[in-house]
């Protein structure tokens, strides 16, 4: 049973971290370039669509673009919480 909690709680940590991330980004996405990108990058890791539709509808996110180098960083960094 310890076992069990022990692997859920980082995918609930990273959800969170993720989830958190994708508020901030989102609350100033006119700041960097990037930013939609980013969004589109942090729906597609979460599995959630509706992010994921935001990023590209809303904020331009283009899927066929190339990942930056700053995003990767970004998402890179973001695997290593888990």
């Amino acid at each position: 049973m310890p076992n069990e909690s022990t692997q859920t709680m980082p995918n609930n940590s990273n959800s969170i971290a993720l989830n958190n991330l994708y508020q901030v980004i989102k609350d100033d996405v006119n700041r960097h370039d990037d930013n939609p990108q980013l969004l589109l990058l942090i729906g597609i890791q979460m599995n959630d669509l509706v992010k994921v539709r935001e990023a590209v509808e809303t904020f331009g996110a283009q899927p066929h673009q190339l990942v930056t180098d700053r995003n990767k960083h970004i998402m890179d960094q973001m695997s290593t919480t888990a």
